[in-house]
């Protein structure tokens, strides 16, 4: 399915399309908020409880107090993302078993929440 944001604040979400926009369409605006200037991201957001319950190192966790689809979430997660807005993962505390990863491209992006990819979203244009 494919939803077409229309407009973001920290407390709404337009939408249209074939459904409306998820409970999660803050969070991920968040990321692209976060990303101070970068080129558009590709945001991978599912759900591992392997990868919440145990996160491969360096994988920052957002509290458990910001709940799922709530401004909590939303702004612990701009903020962990402003820490490196290039690309990255991290678990959301507060959405169990919620994994978030976000890179230049989707195919980065989903690879770094495969097993055996130690967690790594990888910005090759970086290296």
């Amino acid at each position: 399915d494919l939803i077409w944001v229309v407009a973001v604040s920290l407390n709404s979400v337009t939408g249209r399309g074939t459904r409306p926009p998820s409970s999660e369409t803050l969070t991920h605006a968040a990321v692209h908020a976060a990303r101070r200037g970068e080129p558009p991201a590709a945001v991978v957001h599912g759900h591992s409880p392997m990868l919440w319950h145990a996160p491969p190192d360096g994988w920052p966790r957002t509290a458990i107090r910001a709940a799922n689809g709530t401004r909590a979430l939303a702004e612990a997660v701009g903020v962990l993302v402003g820490d490196r807005p290039h690309a990255g993962c991290l678990t959301m505390g507060g959405h169990e078993d919620g994994v978030l990863a976000w890179a230049t491209d989707f195919d980065r992006a989903f690879t770094a929440l495969q097993p055996g990819s130690a967690g790594r979203a990888r910005d090759e244009s970086r290296r």
